[in-house]
């Protein structure tokens, strides 16, 4: 099934956890999870305090995350009563997290997209470890597979962070269809030359157009970047798994000649010339009024852009899913191009749920971390409310009028079920209607080729063994140093500030710094490899 839905969030970045997978819920998990929830009504509600976040969505005015009839349904059915809900800013939730923690007081419930962290910090006392949990919880356990246990664990084989379930989200492109039938014939290039080619004749028949843009830096030129075998994303240049061991993205064989290839693009104008200094607000800009013709993202947020485009009145713009374009030469691995989809949600950035070491309402906090994994919080975050949000007919879910009015409803989906079937299911049909009925069934057609594609990639690739290796406190730390300096080296050579040579002495010493960080995940490798067979 590869229908989506929608986040906010994912208008903007590929996603603060763009985790990736599918789970399957069975009739006797759900009978489980009925029973549980009819016994613990019987009972007073226990107090607790919980910490989550919106992932971005875009809440609207008057809406209050503390009282609201999804987050009070939650409560309800898994008979607790928050006392205290702290649901930092987006852009301030990392922040807020930190100062949670050196702070000392953590609430029973915290939500958040730092697996790593949140491991680090239990092993040094601030959560539960989940193991026991997880096999004693009749829901937990039929859930989470030992597979999934294996990938959750940090180096120290314990689980501090369980983590969400694996969506099915796989990586694909935000694709003008209608400017590629215009100037391409209808095909969608897929290897780096060929965009160039889309992008030299887009910018000849339209010269104030920006054919390739970003929000800032190097994000979102992963695109091309990943083309060449090279992980690049909002973060920087990433170390990477490659041809059996874990290197810098440096280091990769055609990370110098992504940077050349990023260079002519902009030397040519066909990158835009603010990249560096754009902010989200002028790449969105690009996509409304430059006439943007890719940009990087995962199946959820390209049917977002159907809307998108629909309401920023962009006359016969048709959004589709495009696929991940790869460099034709043997140097790179498709494992280096395309993700993978995982059972459990994977990476540094996956959504997870954790347990306060302090708190005194455990089994509380249990029921709420299986009432938000259950098939009523499925459907509640997806369509919403029966006969308010979504009605049925015929045995299929329809949504109504006043469903887009609480689309901020997905974020209780995403704490633990991010990118679900119901999600999608949903996410496609409310976002088909903008579309102008006399098109709607051909835009349908086009954008479940796209769909077909990004799946079929994603299914060319095994896991990768560095989304499931957690890192030491220390080098997390250095990690995000290195981050930062991989942008501005990246960023200079493609500018023109630095020369190629310099970019050459500079990447040695960065990978000579940083050998460290190399070293520490090859130490982990082989035991986070045994954990996938």
């Amino acid at each position: 099934m590869f229908l989506a839905v929608v986040l906010m969030l994912s208008l903007l970045m590929t996603g603060c956890g763009s985790s990736t997978g599918t789970t399957e819920s069975t009739t006797a998990q759900s009978q489980t999870q009925a029973s549980q929830t009819t016994e613990a009504a019987k009972a007073e509600p226990d107090e607790i305090r919980i910490f989550y976040g919106t992932a971005g969505v875009k809440i609207p005015e008057g809406v209050k995350l503390d009282d609201n009839p999804f987050i009070n349904k939650i409560a309800e059915l898994a008979n607790v009563k928050f006392t205290e809900v702290t649901v930092p800013e987006y852009t301030d939730f990392q922040t807020k997290f930190n100062l949670m923690i050196s702070s000392g007081d953590v609430p029973d419930f915290v939500h958040c997209w730092f697996p790593n962290d949140v491991n680090s910090h239990g092993a040094a006392g601030a959560f539960v470890e989940l193991s026991d949990i997880i096999s004693n919880s009749p829901v937990l356990s039929k859930m989470y597979t030992k597979q999934m246990i294996e990938l959750s664990k940090d180096d120290q084989e314990k689980i501090y962070a369980l983590r969400s379930l694996g969506s099915q989200d796989p990586m694909s492109n935000v694709v003008r269809m209608d400017l590629i039938k215009e100037i391409n014939n209808g095909e969608i290039p897929t290897t780096p030359d060929g965009w160039y080619d889309v992008f030299k004749k887009q910018k000849e028949k339209y010269p104030d157009s920006v054919p390739y843009s970003s929000a800032g830096g190097v994000w979102p030129l992963e695109i091309f970047f990943r083309a060449y075998g090279v992980d690049v994303n909002a973060n920087g240049v990433n170390w990477q798994y490659t041809g059996g061991k874990i290197i810098s993205g440096f280091e990769a064989s055609m990370c110098k000649d992504a940077v050349v290839f990023h260079k002519k693009l902009y030397d040519e104008g066909l990158l835009d010339k603010t990249f560096v200094t754009n902010k989200i607000q002028d790449f969105l800009d690009r996509k409304a009024n430059k006439k943007l013709i890719i940009a990087p993202n995962g199946l959820l947020s390209v049917i977002a852009y159907i809307k998108y485009y629909v309401t920023n009145n962009v006359e016969g713009a048709i959004i589709v899913p495009g696929a991940q374009p790869k460099v034709d030469d043997p140097r790179v691995a498709d494992s280096n191009v395309y993700s993978p989809l995982s059972p459990v949600a994977a990476g540094a950035t996956a959504h997870c749920a954790a347990i306060s070491a302090s708190t005194k309402n455990k089994e509380a906090v249990v029921r709420l971390i299986e009432v938000l994994l259950s098939d009523e919080v499925r459907v509640l975050s997806s369509w919403g409310r029966e006969g308010i949000e979504y009605t049925v007919g015929n045995g299929q879910k329809k949504l109504t009028d006043k469903a887009p009015e609480t689309a901020y409803r997905i974020i209780y989906g995403t704490i633990l079920q991010q990118g679900n079937e119901e999600q999608m299911k949903a996410g496609l049909e409310e976002k088909l209607q903008a579309v102008d009925p006399s098109i709607r069934e051909e835009y349908a057609a086009s954008f479940n080729k796209g769909i077909k594609t990004a799946f079929d990639q994603a299914a060319k690739v095994p896991l990768n063994p560095i989304n499931y290796i957690t890192l030491s406190l220390d080098t997390v730390t250095r990690l995000k140093e290195a981050n930062e300096l991989s942008k501005s080296i990246v960023v200079k050579a493609i500018i023109g500030e630095i020369s190629m040579e310099e970019y050459d002495a500079q990447v040695s010493d960065y990978i000579k710094k940083y050998q460290f960080i190399t070293d520490e995940y090859n130490s982990k490798l082989e035991a986070t490899k045994a954990k996938l067979k």
